[in-house]
């Protein structure tokens, strides 16, 4: 019989709050309890900001000692932020969400990404949305 280390109890507290925040269709942050953090600590934290974004890449981050003020505290950094973004920073993330779904798409049906081929076309799986129905290889 072998033995080795006893095995650590299961946790009775694996649940934790999360909120993510969307801006229309755009995931701008989230709000969300901490995880494993001594009880003497800030137990919520948040996070804004999106990528892409043109104006300096900025985001924020923080904690709070309850989710009413890291709710107050989001809304205060996302006010400071959305000034800054424009039409093409939401443009941008629309893309290159669209993008990533189609890559792993593509890595889950098994097809070649262009730049894998020598003409540089790989058609698109079936099953994705979209108006091309080819990826091409910038150069």
């Amino acid at each position: 019989m072998v033995h080795g280390p006893p095995h650590p109890p299961p946790s009775k507290d694996t649940h934790q709050e999360c909120w993510h925040i969307f801006y229309s269709d755009v995931h701008v942050g989230i709000i969300t309890e901490r995880a494993s953090d001594p009880h003497d600590v800030d137990q919520w934290g948040w996070d804004c900001g999106f990528y892409p974004v043109t104006h300096g890449r900025e985001h924020a981050d923080e904690t709070a000692v309850n989710f009413e003020q890291a709710r107050a505290d989001f809304e205060a950094a996302w006010a400071n932020d959305l000034p800054k973004c424009t039409s093409d920073d939401f443009e941008e993330y629309r893309r290159q969400r669209a993008w990533t779904a189609r890559k792993y798409a593509m890595h889950d049906t098994g097809t070649k990404m262009p730049t894998s081929l020598p003409s540089g076309r790989s058609p698109l799986p079936s099953i994705l949305p979209g108006p091309a129905d080819t990826f091409t290889r910038r150069t």
